[in-house]
């Protein structure tokens, strides 16, 4: 038990911790954009359902206005 308080193996747990420390939070800013990403998507996505909807109706008018 005395090589767990050698100063090698205190330095080399300091040094640990603080690497996933800073790959913890590099993965949680990464999850971040890609959730941002997938949001920004899905906007996208609806938009361009509301547009094809309004194509829809205008493209209904105009064979309606067409028949007449």
């Amino acid at each position: 038990m005395e090589f767990l308080q050698s100063p090698f193996i205190v330095t080399l747990g300091s040094f640990a911790t603080v690497v996933a420390v800073v790959a913890v939070e590099a993965i949680k800013k990464l999850r971040e954009k890609e959730l941002d990403a997938q949001r920004e998507l899905r906007v996208r996505e609806m938009e361009h359902q509301q547009r094809m909807k309004e194509l829809e109706v205008a493209l209904e008018r105009e064979r309606v206005r067409v028949s007449v």
